[in-house]
């Protein structure tokens, strides 16, 4: 396995991608075919829950970045310049190229049927904001083009604050963390716009988040420093109450009759946010067995394509939705096998982008625009982090 790569923490990213993927299953709830959803049992959580597997990448991103971040700026052995690099290499390429074919998708299918594919809101103004990381965090409004992109252009902006704090108050950064976090926690849960017309109701869900994952850091470190007898009891213990969260909250929406399309997203945002994600992520982070049951390659291979099964699975959805007008095919969305395929295809083509797109993109970028006398290279998972 790779030096200071954590496959545990890349496999809960990888299993959050699979499970927002699932949720998004249901655009094609617009086929005629569409009867039912596969599986629609056993992955309840997934379709009626599936947006909050972005809080949980907003507290994992939060976690590692005060990880291994959090003391190198502020002893200033990372710059900002270098920071920077590293993010926009990072996020930025695989972005402009699913922002690109996912623009001309939408606009084929709209000169041939009259309308877009789910994400409506598609113009020269939210392209634009769509190229800036500026969708949905500052200028609200709907989704457009490859809707799922409005997190990743929240998370940038919580970096560059992230940057900030920590390089003008790194004393007060283990107060300032928990603090910002319940503060937008409350914000948000009780519909209080901090941000007014700066920023937006999602972008205090991603600072509540992202503040919570820094908490969660120092909570880590205090327990590895004063109970380190005790870390497996500790990890079996938050690990046991996440998984009985996720076990009650599915039997509490299968007992539920409404269709799967209704999401109950406000009724366990707090649940989710503040006690079963972070639950996982300090459970596989402090116990040596269940970080070991986690790092297995299998496990690395879907976090090492989380992040282009994040931004492909729309621009794949929108290419099938144009392949069915125009050849009136009868795909069966509804059946096991359709639903199988689909995402053996959906990994597929993640593990192509990532292999031939992603990565040596990034590795150019970063070969132009940084030296290696004067940045480090973060460790693997960091690199991969969503």
């Amino acid at each position: 396995m790779e030096k200071d790569r954590n496959y545990a923490l890349d496999s809960l990213r990888g299993f959050a991608s699979i499970g927002v993927c699932i949720r998004h299953y249901l655009h094609f709830i617009d086929f005629p075919q569409f009867i039912s959803a596969p599986f629609s049992n056993a992955l309840i959580i997934c379709y009626k829950l599936g947006g909050l597997f972005v809080d949980f990448f907003f507290c994992l991103s939060g976690f590692i970045f005060f990880c291994y971040y959090a003391e190198k700026i502020s002893s200033r052995e990372v710059k900002f310049k270098e920071f920077v690099i590293l993010r926009i290499s990072r996020l930025y390429p695989l972005i402009l190229i699913t922002l690109v074919i996912t623009s001309i998708l939408q606009y084929t299918l709209f000169i041939n049927q009259g309308k877009f594919f789910i994400y409506h809101n598609n113009n020269y103004f939210t392209f634009f904001t769509n190229l800036c990381f500026l969708q949905r965090g500052f200028f609200g409004g709907d989704f457009s083009f490859n809707g799922p992109t409005w997190s990743l252009a929240i998370e940038f902006w919580l970096y560059l604050i992230f940057f900030y704090l920590s390089y003008s108050y790194p004393k007060q950064l283990g107060f300032l963390a928990p603090l910002i976090s319940l503060l937008f926690f409350t914000a948000y849960s009780n519909d209080i716009r901090f941000g007014m017309i700066i920023f937006s109701a999602d972008f205090e869900r991603g600072l509540s988040n992202f503040f919570l994952g820094g908490t969660l850091y120092y909570c880590v470190k205090y327990l590895k420093d004063n109970f380190d007898s005790y870390l497996n009891f500790i990890g079996f213990t938050a690990f046991f109450l996440s998984v009985t969260g996720y076990v009650l909250t599915h039997l509490t929406l299968s007992s539920n009759p409404h269709s799967l399309i209704q999401d109950p997203f406000e009724d366990f945002f707090l649940s989710f946010s503040m006690i079963i994600h972070p639950g996982l992520i300090l459970s596989l982070s402090i116990s040596p067995v269940l970080n070991k049951f986690f790092s297995n390659k299998l496990f690395g291979f879907f976090g090492d394509i989380s992040y282009s099964i994040y931004l492909w699975h729309v621009p794949l959805q929108l290419f099938i939705y144009i392949l069915f007008f125009k050849y009136n095919i009868n795909l069966q969305l509804h059946t096991y096998r359709t639903f199988v395929l689909y995402f053996l295809a959906l990994f597929a083509l993640s593990y192509l982008s990532y292999k031939f797109l992603e990565i040596p993109a990034k590795k150019m970028i970063r070969s132009k625009l940084l030296t290696k006398d004067n940045v480090k290279t973060p460790p693997i998972y960091l690199q991969k982090v969503i």
